[in-house]
């Protein structure tokens, strides 16, 4: 039977804290797993949040503006770029604080193929302006998605149809946790 990864996404609104707490944990411990597993042993290593770099783009921006609409998959700024020889990154998640929501789907694929597919539709038309509602734009993955050194990631948007004229701002951070080497222990 082939490895199956399930690609489900939970808004955050909808699940207790406990939970979170757990997804997150999850992550960090498949994140640690992975890494060791790649570097060959144990070693000194950082974990820390995911920043767009780490994911060699040249800037630090989750946010940029998108033109297709409604057929297929757009690339996003993280397109076609590999990680780090001396990172593993997680991705866990995202926040989508667009205004309006344009993106109904984001599609991640790394070596071959794709590795989930995350629905937005539960967290459509929440808005993000008014007080305490950015958490129903936060969602969860059920299954952390994990990419090691040398390995290219790719993340799509799945637009929603819209005049093809019409130029819409995207802005989805994604969730997620690097591992990388830390320096050395500094002796006295």
């Amino acid at each position: 039977m082939p490895l199956m990864t399930e690609s489900v996404v939970r808004p955050a609104n909808q699940l207790h804290i406990g939970h979170i707490e757990d997804i997150y944990n999850q992550a960090r411990e498949a994140l640690y797993s992975a890494h060791v597993s790649s570097m060959g042993g144990e070693g000194s290593y950082i974990i820390r949040q995911l920043l767009p770099t780490d994911l060699n783009e040249s800037n630090e921006v989750w946010a940029e503006t998108i033109t297709a609409s409604g057929s297929s998959y757009q690339d996003s700024q993280v397109a076609g770029q590999d990680v780090k020889d001396d990172k593993t990154v997680c991705l866990y998640g995202l926040i989508d604080t667009s205004d309006p929501q344009a993106v109904t789907q984001v599609r991640v694929t790394s070596g071959q193929g794709v590795r989930a597919i995350w629905d937005l539709f539960p967290i459509i038309a929440s808005n993000p302006s008014i007080s305490g509602s950015i958490i129903c734009r936060t969602m969860y993955a059920m299954t952390p998605i994990i990419i090691t050194r040398n390995l290219n990631v790719k993340i799509e948007y799945y637009v929603r149809a819209f005049s093809p004229q019409v130029i819409r701002g995207v802005e989805i951070a994604i969730l997620g946790l690097v591992i990388e080497n830390s320096g050395l222990n500094i002796q006295p």
